[in-house]
């Protein structure tokens, strides 16, 4: 038997969910399942199985200055015309679950210039190996307990997110495709510590290891030709990231190019924002691994390594 159910609203459109933790799929057993609703509306539908019941969770953000999908160019709706129905603040776009049974999501809580500390001239590690200007989407976390959200402005754009099993508990996320060409991460347990959202976030670039000594050194831009005495900026950006417990820290997606990127950096383990021995020692290789896609040609993967209990950018 299937059964099928209506939960949003009939202007919205549901763009994912989530049912529990991945990690440990007994988590909210027989629980409510929380989706996201991306640039149609900030109101996330929520259904209840169990009883057949379906509710509606408003998303906040944090400046009333954050811009909505209701003033962006689109074409006239086949059913609707012109009237302009999606009004999205919050641009919910990927939605996971945490040991918790909490509720974290890849939304927009602010407009896209980036405070001071994501810029060029600040303290913050990752700003200082490679600044970022905007992020047109940040993150957020719901708790069901409490009924409370918990917004996240982070320097680095979010698409989708997927937690590690490290001891910092990791959030990592993708950016959504090469306009973002950076990984960025929210270290978890700084952040429920502490509540400082500047120190807990982190990003990288990716370099590649072309003169293969295996360590991060001066690079070139993507523009530039290779120096054989260098290594190389790409840009590379994620459409998705998982993680693999055991082997990889985390896993990113995409189509066209695979990428190992490690630390190398001998005994780099304890702090996530050291400069020299975290940023400026991650590196990419690039992979040989190869297939075939019938319809969409060549698809290759990006992936991304740590070893176990340790967090470098």
């Amino acid at each position: 038997m299937l059964t099928l159910w209506d939960w949003s609203r009939p202007t919205a459109y549901m763009h994912d969910l989530t049912p529990t933790d991945r990690r440990n799929p007994t988590v909210n057993a027989n629980g409510k399942l929380y989706g996201t609703t991306e640039d149609s509306t900030d109101y996330l539908p929520v259904l209840d199985p169990a009883h057949n019941s379906v509710t509606e969770i408003k998303h906040p953000v944090r400046d009333p200055n954050t811009p909505t999908s209701k003033t962006a160019a689109m074409e006239p709706s086949p059913y609707w015309g012109a009237e302009p129905i999606w009004d999205s603040e919050t641009t919910t776009h990927n939605p996971m679950m945490d040991e918790k049974g909490r509720v974290w999501f890849t939304a927009r809580v602010r407009p896209p210039a980036n405070p001071d500390f994501c810029k060029q001239g600040s303290s913050h590690p990752s700003a200082q190996v490679f600044p970022l200007q905007e992020s047109n989407r940040h993150l957020s976390r719901y708790d069901p307990a409490t009924g409370q959200f918990t917004l996240i402005s982070t320097c680095f754009p979010t698409h989708h997110l997927n937690f590690a099993s490290d001891a910092n508990q990791t959030l990592w996320t993708s950016g959504g495709g090469p306009q973002t060409p950076v990984v960025g991460w929210l270290d978890r347990k700084m952040f429920e510590e502490t509540g400082d959202e500047q120190k807990s976030q982190g990003w990288s670039p990716f370099i590649l290891d072309t003169n293969g000594n295996g360590k991060r050194d001066d690079y070139v831009e993507p523009d530039q030709p290779v120096d054989p005495s260098k290594d190389k900026r790409v840009v590379a950006g994620l459409y998705s990231v998982s993680v693999i417990p055991g082997r990889w820290h985390d896993l990113g997606h995409l189509f066209g190019i695979s990428w190992l990127c490690r630390s190398r950096e001998p005994g780099a383990r304890s702090d996530p924002h050291s400069a020299d021995r975290g940023l400026r020692a991650a590196i990419a290789r690039l992979r040989a691994a190869r297939w075939r896609h019938r319809r969409q040609g060549r698809l290759l993967g990006v992936t991304g390594e740590r070893s176990s209990g340790e967090l470098r950018p």
